[in-house]
């Protein structure tokens, strides 16, 4: 299975990042969009008193929210998503952060350009992760987003 990588970071504010791993997957039907691997943790560091009362359900969120163009205009209905890794340490306004990060994951893993402006407050590196090979960089690009 083919994962893909994205990390971000705020240019303003270095200590704001996000890491996320995701795959494709098949899913039976009954089964939800969003499956998390069976060694998966969320590992986001709230930093501000709002997102301290969130869960990993809040922040995955993002995910499924960044997700709903791919689902929309390139998956099937049988595809899926197997969520391997998300962390990072992000404001409560971070889940909208996660999403646009989601987003151009599924970008780069269906092989479609991402539609977003070419500066940005957040720099972003897409990495290829293949369990049959070696990774691969894709690209270091820029979003413009939230604060998070």
């Amino acid at each position: 299975m083919d994962l893909i990588t994205v990390r971000a970071q705020l240019r303003s504010d270095p200590g704001r990042w996000i890491s996320l791993t995701l795959g494709l997957r098949n899913r039976a039907a009954g089964e939800p969009f969003l499956q998390r691997d069976a060694l998966y943790s969320c590992g986001v560091r709230p930093l501000d008193s709002q997102s301290t009362t969130y869960s990993a359900i809040n922040w995955e969120s993002g995910v499924l929210s960044g997700a709903g163009f791919a689902v929309r205009h390139w998956l099937n209905d049988n595809a899926g998503l197997l969520l391997y890794h998300l962390a990072g340490q992000l404001g409560a306004d971070g889940i909208q952060a996660i999403a646009e990060v989601t987003a151009e994951a599924l970008a780069a893993l269906t092989g479609h350009a991402a539609s977003r402006p070419t500066t940005s407050d957040w720099e972003l590196q897409t990495q290829s992760d293949s369990r049959n090979g070696s990774p691969r960089q894709l690209s270091t690009s820029y979003m413009r987003g939230t604060g998070a």
